[in-house]
């Protein structure tokens, strides 16, 4: 029996297989491609970034307080506080103070309590006639073992006091007046730029050793922050008198910093690493006054060139860092046009030949 095949038909059913499977690897390839975009690109903002000893201070540094009491209301008590005298600390210590029934208190402080003075104000808070005294009902040290003897004559019973649970307590403006008089709060940042730098200050002093492993050993790190707020940092490398910055948009902290190792010389050991904020356009020949880690950038087009704050200092003017930027682009420094872009940034430094 013959079977009629029609040629032409099955070309055609092949040719549409065909182009359904490039089809398909095209849009796999392009999910890819976004994916992957999307992984480097954040709509975050660098001063999003909040770091776990910000979020956290009472882990990173708050310690727990031992109360000692006894049932009686007038009896003795023994308050053992850690050598570290901080804000959290403060703050346990006050709420200590407030277990206290007596309204008259005395204290008497151990040898090694070297913050007596400060410690009697927060208590004045509380007990308005507090006061020093040898023959106290209150006392604060830092060594429990001397304060062992007291506890086992009066029978005194523990209680464990930390910054965790007490920060949900009523909050006392006397007392917040006073904490905000002996620890200052950090001034907030004036401008956005500031802000970010303040944050990459932040990240430095966290990842410090991290940065190093990654860079001298190509050890790879996961940072403990949003690392989507670092994609698109970015960076140079300091070797000597020569600066390799790697200023595109993509890519993850730890690709760049690859990238830019492999650009070095061979056997040469970069001596800094340097994070930039993002940019902020500024406009020649305005008497502009550009703070001591500013960086400077000039964008024409395609072109561009930037200059380190060490690179300005020697420049006596506004006039001379322009045209020395359009030196390093390739362009006549007498040249002018509208499109010519001028931007400010600022640098935080991580110094590598340092121990970690």
């Amino acid at each position: 029996m013959l079977i009629y095949v029609d040629k032409k038909k099955e070309r055609q059913k092949k040719i549409k297989i065909l182009c359904c499977i490039i089809a398909t690897i095209f849009i796999v390839l392009a999910n890819i491609f976004h994916f992957k975009t999307a992984l480097n690109q954040s709509s975050q903002k660098l001063t999003d970034y909040q770091s776990i000893k910000f979020t956290n201070t009472w882990f990173e540094n708050a310690q727990p307080i031992y109360f000692f009491s006894s049932k009686n209301k007038n009896g003795k008590v023994i308050i053992v506080i850690p050598e570290k005298f901080n804000r959290e600390n403060a703050t346990t210590l006050a709420f200590a103070l407030t277990k206290i029934p007596q309204e008259k208190i005395s204290l008497y402080f151990t040898p090694e309590v070297e913050e007596a003075d400060k410690i009697t104000q927060i208590a004045k808070v509380f007990h308005a006639d507090a006061e020093i005294s040898e023959n106290a009902n209150i006392t604060i040290t830092t060594d429990l073992k001397k304060a062992r003897k007291d506890l086992l004559k009066e029978k005194l019973y523990p209680t464990l006091l930390h910054y965790k649970y007490v920060t949900n307590t009523p909050v006392n403006p006397d007392l917040d007046n006073l904490l905000d008089k002996f620890f200052p709060p950090e001034p907030e940042p004036e401008t956005m730029l500031k802000k970010e730098q303040q944050a990459l200050k932040k990240f430095v002093s966290e990842n410090h050793a991290a940065l190093k492993n990654l860079i001298f050993q190509n050890k790879k790190t996961e940072f403990h922050v949003q690392s989507s707020l670092l994609q698109n940092i970015n960076l140079c490398l300091v070797h000597g008198e020569n600066t390799i910055c790697d200023l595109t948009a993509k890519n993850s902290l730890e690709s760049k910093l690859l990238k830019l190792q492999q650009q070095l010389p061979e056997n040469v050991i970069p001596q800094k690493l340097l994070l930039l904020t993002s940019n902020e356009e500024i406009s020649f020949p305005l008497p502009l006054k550009l703070d001591d880690d500013d960086g400077v950038l000039f964008r024409y087009g395609k072109l561009k060139s930037f200059l380190m704050p060490t690179e300005w200092h020697a420049l006596t003017n506004l006039k001379e860092i322009s045209a020395k930027l359009k030196i390093k682009a390739g362009i006549n420094p007498d040249y002018t046009a509208p499109d010519m872009k001028f931007y400010r940034f600022k640098i935080t430094e991580v110094v590598l030949d340092e121990e970690i």
